[in-house]
């Protein structure tokens, strides 16, 4: 029991990571867009 509930932890706190990184990547690029459009915009 200890085993499976040790590598369901590992697993729960990989896909939390997963997440985090994917959600700070998805904000750095929509800032990096929008400040990009803001650059266009005015010059």
């Amino acid at each position: 029991m200890t085993n499976s509930s040790s590598s369901l932890n590992k697993t729960a706190c990989t896909i939390r990571l997963n997440d985090i990184h994917f959600t700070l990547k998805l904000t750095l690029t929509n800032s990096i867009h929008h400040i990009t459009l803001h650059r266009i915009q005015n010059p």
